[in-house]
């Protein structure tokens, strides 16, 4: 595991263009207009979240990231919202997970979404959560294998794309 500093703006971007090009639909960008970006938007990205890597001899395999945000405009709860949703302006999320093909199905994920539900827990936070592209069934597993739950729906503010998220919460406390 490797938290890219904010010297690895090209390491971040190779990663992160890989995941665009691979799965377009599952993030809310494209690889057109991250490709074109500067690499002061890129530094920006790595100061606004905590990025992570998981490596193996020298190839990164996958990657996700922390980050603290509001839910969206557009969020509509599920009756689990009530339980596990506390009344707060701002949530940890977990962003941009994405593993390269090759290497899906060998628990890179859990990894990675592991290591960043235990440093949310260790931040003291109650909570965090993530969205997932409905349809996306394989990634939605695995997050409710982890104990994330369904609380709601929301559509991306910026999304390149119109599908609909689920937007999903683990209890850290």
């Amino acid at each position: 595991m490797h938290h890219l500093g904010i010297t690895e703006v090209q390491r971040c971007k190779e990663i992160r263009l890989a995941c665009l090009a691979d799965a377009p639909y599952a993030f809310g960008s494209t690889f057109e207009g991250e490709s074109a970006e500067a690499d002061d938007w890129w530094r920006q990205r790595l100061t606004d979240g905590y990025w992570i890597v998981a490596e193996r001899d020298g190839e990164d395999l996958g990657v996700a990231m922390l980050m603290r945000q509001g839910l969206p405009a557009s969020f509509v709860p599920t009756d689990a919202a009530a339980g596990l949703l506390p009344a707060q302006s701002e949530f940890l999320w977990i962003r941009a997970v994405w593993i390269r093909p090759e290497h899906r199905g060998q628990g890179l994920v859990e990894l990675l979404c592991g290591h960043l539900v235990e440093r949310a827990a260790a931040m003291g936070e109650k909570v965090i959560i993530l969205g997932v592209r409905q349809g996306n069934d394989r990634a939605q597993r695995a997050y409710e294998r982890m104990d994330f739950v369904e609380v709601g729906t929301f559509n991306p503010v910026m999304s390149a794309t119109h599908l609909t998220n689920a937007l999903m919460a683990k209890s850290l406390g």
